[in-house]
C-alpha cells in the first residue's frame, strides 16, 4: 500500500500547512505595532505578498504530477520561504513544513 499518495495524507499535510498559515496570520495581527508598520510599509507589503504566494502554492500541491513538476514546485516553495527568511519577514515553521512536504512529494 502506498501511504504517501493517499488522500488522507494529502488532506493532513494541507490542513497542517493551512493551520500554520492561520497561526502565523493571527500572531502577526496580535503582535502588530502600528508605529513599526507605519515607518516600514515595504516590510508589510513584502510579508503579505510572500504569505499569499505560499498560501496559493499550498492549494495546488502537485501530488499526481510528473517528477519534474514536483521538483519545480519544491524549488519555488523553498525559494519563496528562503527569500522571506532572508528579508526577516518569514516564518521558520513554514520552511520545516515545506521540507517535510517535499520528502513526501519526492517519494511518490
Amino acid at each position: 500500500m502506498n501511504i504517501v499518495g493517499t488522500p488522507n495524507l494529502r488532506r493532513n499535510l494541507r490542513l497542517l500547512e493551512w493551520t500554520q498559515h492561520g497561526v502565523m496570520a493571527l500572531m502577526w495581527l496580535i503582535n502588530s505595532d502600528p508605529n513599526y508598520y507605519a515607518n516600514q510599509p515595504s516590510q508589510v507589503i513584502i510579508k503579505i505578498v510572500l504569505w499569499a504566494i505560499t498560501l496559493t502554492m499550498s492549494c495546488f500541491v502537485p501530488f499526481q504530477a510528473p517528477i519534474n513538476y514536483r521538483r519545480m514546485y519544491i524549488f519555488c516553495n523553498i525559494a519563496v520561504l528562503m527569500i522571506g527568511a532572508f528579508l526577516g519577514v518569514g516564518d521558520g515553521m513554514l520552511l520545516y513544513i515545506a521540507l517535510a512536504k517535499s520528502c513526501f512529494l519526492l517519494s511518490l
